[in-house]
């Protein structure tokens, strides 16, 4: 009986106590499967609740992040946006005896004064005489509007009080330079204060202020105030900046879930 034979034999005999042990102890195959499918699944389970915490530590983490961080910024701006309304306060008050003029006086009654010349008038409008007081006013205005606070007070707030500046400087510098001529030269006219102007109030509200008699500048820049304030409310609260931050950070832990997700299906293929 040659060797292949005798493995034949032994092969037949296992097989044979194999059946029978499995026709006589039916459970303990079942049993035996079962240990094992659930030593798979449990392990499994367990590092799939690993990553599950890693992820949720993560996010936590991040959000923590982003909270500091929003606090921090949300502190700049909004002491960027008072140093602005604060601007805003001292110009406006400057100029208080000149728009007080303006409130009172139709345009051929200025233009009168700088021909002829009234003594009532005068206390409002003389300081406008010397060029010294312009360029005062221009430099206050640069310094209402440090560069450095433009990151924190978004694009539109910069650009209303830019435009507020600006518009009081050029208004300011015209009554000098009617001073000079000895002629009213008419901000309503004027081509660089319409480009002020635009830039930021739609063009329908400003031709239809400048048809008003008496206090049309006044009107402008309560238009240029209330869009001022709308928009300071809205960045101070600094809702939009803490939006985008979690819509990045969502956006940034979705794909990182997908590479999990795509990982987790490779192992259990290749398990299986």
């Amino acid at each position: 009986m040659n060797d292949l034979v005798i493995f034949s034999l032994i092969a037949l005999l296992v097989n044979a106590l194999w059946t029978v042990f499995i026709r006589a102890f039916p459970g303990v195959l079942t049993t035996i499967v079962a240990k094992r499918l659930e030593f798979r699944y449990s392990h499994r389970l367990s590092r799939l609740k690993a990553e599950q915490d890693a992820r949720y530590s993560t996010l936590s983490a991040s959000l923590a992040f982003l909270a500091g961080g929003q606090t921090e910024f949300r502190s700049k701006t909004i002491t960027a946006v008072e140093t602005l309304w604060n601007g805003w306060l001292e110009i406006d008050k400057e100029v208080s005896d000149l728009s007080l003029a303006e409130d009172i006086l139709v345009t051929a009654e200025i233009a009168k004064f700088f021909e002829e010349g009234d003594p009532r008038i005068e206390p409002y409008l003389r300081s406008y005489r010397e060029s010294d007081l312009i360029t005062k006013q221009l430099q206050r205005s640069a310094a209402w509007m440090p560069a450095k606070n433009r990151l924190f007070c978004g694009e539109r707030l910069w650009l209303l009080a830019g435009t507020f500046f600006a518009a009081h400087g050029r208004r300011c510098f015209l009554y000098h330079q009617s001073f000079e001529k000895g002629k009213y030269i008419n901000w309503r006219t004027d081509d660089q204060m319409d480009r002020i102007l635009r830039s930021i109030v739609p063009q329908e509200v400003v031709e239809g202020l400048k048809e008003q008699r008496v206090g049309a500048f006044r009107q402008i820049v309560a238009h240029l105030e209330a869009e001022f304030l709308k928009e300071a409310v809205r960045v101070m609260s600094g809702s939009q900046h803490l939006a985008e931050s979690l819509a990045d950070l969502q956006a940034t832990l979705l794909i990182e879930q997908q590479k999990l997700t795509k990982r987790d299906e490779g192992t259990t293929e290749a398990t299986d």
